[in-house]
């Protein structure tokens, strides 16, 4: 993915402050939806753990595996539940 692809994606599945969204998601992932987390327990582009993925709907097991518009509407859902709050560090 280029990061005006992956940009776009976050546009057209994010139903909020896409901008905001497009940010975060840089901070996070530096907008790469395969990204893992030197721990490897944060993944893909909006760095959700596992349990948070499934939880929210995800599909499969692993984020880096989904699109990055499908890692987003998962963020969406998220996101209603819970605000910013998932993402401290760049929100």
């Amino acid at each position: 993915y280029s990061r005006a692809e992956v940009e776009r994606q976050i546009r057209n599945a994010w139903a909020g402050d896409d901008d905001k969204a497009v940010a975060v998601a840089d901070c996070e992932s530096g907008l790469n939806p395969r990204a893992s987390s030197p721990s490897g327990i944060n993944l893909g582009l909006w760095q959700m753990r596992r349990e948070t993925w499934r939880t929210y709907g995800g599909p499969g097991d692993d984020p880096r595996d989904s699109s990055a518009y499908v890692q987003t509407q998962v963020a969406w859902r998220l996101f209603q539940s819970r605000g910013w709050s998932p993402w401290p560090g760049c929100a």
